[in-house]
């Protein structure tokens, strides 16, 4: 499946696409965004929509009487698993996922904020196994369940649920392999005050100096975890 049209559901400004956007340039693929910040936000038809990706935010999925868009957000949500549209949700992205398809977002045992190693988990689909042993950037204090049917791809010692397949074509990832030098440095600009000391957060330093070569091995994964999305599966004989 050749990407030509994506699709980004984004909650606040500083947490944008990252890498996806590159990925999504060098397939020359043309980007719209449902920028829910914005003051007249609009949902597409989803038609014609080769990926659909739902990004983080610092907001919680239960916040829906301060964001009344997350019920939209999960309708829409909802409907493009239903039809089959590639999904890729990150973070608060990967909650309204769950949720939408009946799944629970609880308080994570712990917040966790920091990079930390995935352990992966055996597969019945044909998704890449790229997870065991990843290192990858953590931010948050939520955790989603799996709703009924989905598998469980990774986990982290912090948070049981860390990727997981909703759907065949719905991938969820608590994790931000997404995430890019710079919006590491917003999100620590903006969301400094769950920089509490913990078990599981590391602190800013820790956090900005982590070596570049671990956002390299995160966005290799993320490639194959997108080609494999996007790519056609012919039904068994």
């Amino acid at each position: 499946m050749a990407v030509k049209r994506a699709h980004i559901l984004q909650h606040v400004v500083f947490e944008g696409p990252g890498y996806i956007a590159d990925w999504l340039s060098a397939h020359g693929a043309e980007v719209s965004i449902t920028a829910w910040f914005d003051s007249s936000p609009e949902l597409p038809a989803l038609d014609g929509i080769d990926l659909l990706v739902c990004l983080g935010g610092p907001m919680s999925v239960h916040d829906n009487e301060k964001y009344p868009w997350l019920a939209d957000e999960r309708d829409f949500l909802r409907e493009a698993i239903k039809r089959g549209v590639p999904t890729l949700g990150i973070c608060l992205g990967a909650q309204q996922m769950s949720l939408c398809l009946g799944g629970e977002v609880n308080p994570n045992p712990v917040r966790e904020i920091g990079w930390f190693g995935l352990s992966g988990h055996a597969s019945k689909s044909s998704i890449p196994n790229v997870f065991d042993g990843l290192c990858a950037l953590h931010w948050h204090s939520e955790c989603f369940s799996l709703p009924n049917g989905a598998e469980l791809l990774a986990s982290s010692k912090a948070c049981g649920v860390q990727a997981a397949l909703l759907g065949e074509r719905a991938l969820a990832l608590q994790c931000h392999l997404e995430i890019k030098p710079k919006g590491l440095e917003d999100l620590v600009a903006h969301c400094s005050d769950e920089l509490d000391a913990g078990p599981a957060v590391q602190s800013t330093e820790t956090l900005l100096q982590w070596p570049k070569t671990t956002y390299e091995e995160m966005h290799k994964t993320l490639t194959k975890l997108l080609s494999w999305l996007t790519t056609t599966r012919t039904a068994a004989k």
